[in-house]
């Protein structure tokens, strides 16, 4: 029997999509006393155009169909058939978007970029021009190595940095190029183009370099050169005759020994605290002796410089075993104390301690030009209590000092290391008195001062005191992580170790144990500056003298009297002086060590 209804039978083909049953919206179905009548079934109409399918399911033949709409109906739906027509063409559009997303993403193909993504694999570097594989780069670690060794970034998108006339004036802009002939391009954003400078009317260059790449762990260290200059590097290797230097701005740097004066190695173990610039810093009004005026500690290129009575402090977190270390330098009078384990920011005159608002005890260091002493100070504790002072011959013999402090609360010692010896161990037999955290620094206003490279370790309260002699000037030094040293002939460094000739025999010293080498003083004068030396400062704050010989975004090529010629990277540098000002211009000079120049009117800083 068959049964009548409005539902309507599709069938899909690749042209179009037609109805195979065309029944009209008032067709009913036979009652049940004339089901069997001719008169009440409709009417067939056979559409010409369908046969049926192919035996082999691909497609349709032309078969026999009931229609009575138009070929354009291609769909038909529900009771009414005349209210859901679609055209077909919009259908197959679909279909192709479909079929392109699908054959997107299961068939990749390779991005012309360098950065591009797999499956499976994630982001990987890859040569934009397929030339060559070097940089694919599958793992983390090969990839952050790629990043590391990329080419620096194009100086003249740095930073603003100045330009200072020898006349005074200044221009804030970007170093294009030095020329051979001595002629400057300097790039500001209000011009047209490049402004032309000529080398002779220019003082100096001031840059903002970005921060220097880490320094890795390839033995990483400073070497100081005997005429003053200071460079950064990885220690390659190092003979009788030459010290090699790998560097991240200027290669493989090849010095001779007896130009070096030292080696210092960096700490391996990470630092409880170091400074990264003046935040967190607080300036606080301090009373200078004699009347002397009262200004404020400046930061500049990783130090701070005082020139007039000033103070300076921060809650560095000193724990019970601390071990604060800092470069000292110095111009006029040494007059600084530094305050260990105070809870007060702000200083105080030592005099009138009684009077000021309640703070916890701490110790008051004073560094004077001969001599160190530490005193007890405490609310309410009179007369102060002074521990026994030390003289320092190294102050009066020159205006540097590398200056370490060591504490250790369980054992109530305070213990002084000058240039890496040790000269005074204090033992406070009223017991430890520091109650706070914090230090202070407090210049008195003699002279002008600089403290850089602070930084708070740990400390594991071992003295050396059982090694006290000086080491002999005529022999290699090489000092130990303890503090100990051995003396002798540095032969050779291969493979992580030192090699140290001594009267008896050879040793091999790891260089993981080494803090710092100082060579034997070599007879002979320092390298003497070249004609028309520049005197930089390189983005670690290390000074460096050389001859200029062109500047360009790619590179700078000079000359320097010890490693002779090389090529710097233009990131490399924080700031070159040329010629001093022009009398006229304003005070003083600034021909010698530019870099640490506080204000004109006084000579320069180391």
């Amino acid at each position: 029997m068959m049964r009548w209804t409005n539902k309507i039978l599709l069938m899909v083909g690749r042209d179009s999509v037609e109805p195979i049953l065309d029944l009209t919206s008032d067709l009913q179905p036979p009652s049940s006393d004339n089901r069997g009548s001719k008169e009440s079934r409709p009417t067939v109409k056979v559409n010409p155009q369908w046969r049926r399918r192919t035996t082999d399911g691909h497609g349709w033949t032309r078969m026999g169909c009931i229609s009575r709409y138009p070929r354009s109906s291609a769909f038909i739906r529900g009771s009414n058939p005349q209210s859901a027509i679609r055209n077909p063409q919009s259908s197959h559009s679909y279909i192709r978007v479909l079929l392109v997303c699908l054959a997107v993403f299961l068939f990749p193909f390779r991005s012309p970029a360098p950065l591009i993504f797999r499956p499976g694999t994630g982001w990987n570097y890859e040569n934009p021009w397929g030339q060559t594989t070097e940089w694919l780069k599958l793992s983390a670690q090969e990839q952050l190595d790629v990043a590391q060794a990329a080419p620096a970034a194009d100086s003249t998108n740095a930073a603003p940095g100045r330009l200072l006339l020898r006349n005074g004036d200044s221009l804030d802009g970007n170093l294009l190029s030095i020329d051979t002939n001595q002629v400057v391009l300097w790039r500001h954003e209000d011009a047209a183009g490049p402004i032309e400078f000529k080398l002779d009317g220019i003082s100096q260059f001031d840059f903002h370099p970005p921060s220097p790449p880490d320094r890795g762990t390839n033995y990483p260290c400073k070497i100081v050169l005997t005429q003053g200059d200071v460079l950064e590097g990885s220690l390659v290797s190092c003979d009788r005759d030459n010290v090699c230097l790998r560097t991240w701005y200027a290669g493989s740097l090849l010095f001779p020994r007896k130009q070096v004066q030292s080696v210092l190695f960096f700490p391996t173990a990470p630092d409880l605290f170091t400074v990264t610039g003046p935040e967190g810093w607080t300036q606080g009004a301090a009373s200078g002796v004699l009347g002397a005026e009262a200004g404020q500690w400046t930061f500049r290129d990783g130090a701070f410089y005082a020139g007039k009575s000033a103070s300076i402090a921060r809650d560095i977190k000193l724990p019970d075993t601390a071990e604060l270390q800092f470069d000292l330098a110095w111009s006029g009078p040494l007059a600084l104390s530094l305050a260990l384990y105070a809870d007060s920011l702000q200083p105080m005159l030592i005099a009138d301690k009684d009077k000021v608002p309640d703070f916890g005890a701490f110790y008051s260091m004073h560094f004077q030009s001969l001599y160190v002493d530490v005193a007890r100070i405490k609310k309410k504790e009179n007369p102060i209590i002074n521990l026994p002072p030390v003289i320092v011959n190294a102050f009066s013999q020159t205006n540097r000092a590398h200056i370490d402090v060591r504490a250790r609360k369980k054992s109530n010692t305070l213990a002084l290391l000058v240039n890496g010896q040790l000269l005074q161990v204090w033992n406070d037999t009223n017991g430890f008195v520091g109650e706070g955290s914090a230090v202070r620094f407090v210049h008195n206003g003699l002279g002008l001062v600089k403290v850089s490279n602070l930084r708070l370790a740990d400390w594991d309260g071992v003295l050396e005191s059982s090694q006290t002699n000086i080491p002999p000037p005529d022999q290699d030094t090489v000092w130990l992580t303890n503090n100990t040293f051995q003396s002798g002939i540095i032969e050779s460094l291969a493979d992580g170790r030192m090699t140290l000739r001594g009267k008896r025999d050879n040793t091999e010293v790891p260089l993981e144990r080494v803090s710092r080498v100082v060579f034997a003083t070599a007879p002979g004068e320092p390298a003497r500056e070249l004609e028309g030396s520049v005197h930089a400062v390189l983005a670690h704050g290390g000074p460096l003298t050389f001859q200029l010989e062109s500047w360009t975004s790619e590179g700078v090529n000079l000359r320097s009297p010890v490693f002779g010629q090389a090529r710097f990277d233009p990131n490399a540098f924080r700031r070159m002086v040329f010629r001093p000002l022009d009398p006229v211009a304003g005070e003083g000079t600034n021909s010698e060590k530019p870099a640490v120049i506080i204000t004109p009117s006084h000579g320069p800083l180391p």
